[in-house]
């Protein structure tokens, strides 16, 4: 097995397990946990709070191996593209997306040419009114990296 798909099976495997508990939590809270704001339920699942820890983890190991661009190509869109699965529980699609911040120290070591391929796709998947401020901070790093402007969309 390669680093490359190595870097990428470790991120799958560690997104897998989060989808996996996301599903449990689901299956297994009470009905009206969490209703109307309140404590409980799924969205204060320890889970969440672990794939931050996970990821932030894995990334800063990442960032301190240096592989070449074209490896973390594949893994940053990995992970900007999880959250589009066809599986990923309804508990889980908004951390799936907010964790994307988590990557930004990586974009510094893409190249120009991978930062721009990002930054294109990225802001293709992910229109501006749908981001989150560490969102928008990822998108603006891929930008800058790549050397590119973000596309304006016309209405008509």
């Amino acid at each position: 097995m390669t680093e490359r798909s190595d870097y990428t099976e470790r991120l799958n495997s560690l997104l897998e397990r989060y989808l996996r508990d996301v599903e449990l939590a689901e299956i297994n809270h009470k009905p009206g946990e969490g209703i109307f704001g309140t404590k409980g339920g799924v969205k204060d699942d320890p889970c969440h709070d672990r794939l931050v820890r996970d990821l932030t983890a894995f990334f800063e190991e990442v960032q301190a191996a240096a592989p070449p661009s074209e490896e973390l190509q594949e893994l940053l869109s990995a992970l900007y593209t999880a959250a589009r699965g066809q599986d990923v529980p309804r508990g889980a699609y908004w951390m799936l997306v907010a964790v994307h911040g988590l990557s930004r120290p990586l974009v510094e070591l893409l190249s120009v040419e991978d930062a721009a391929a990002l930054a294109r796709r990225y802001t293709a998947d992910y229109p501006r009114r749908e981001r989150f401020p560490a969102q928008q901070e990822l998108v603006q790093a891929l930008l800058k990296r790549g050397s590119v402007k973000e596309p304006r969309r016309r209405l008509f």
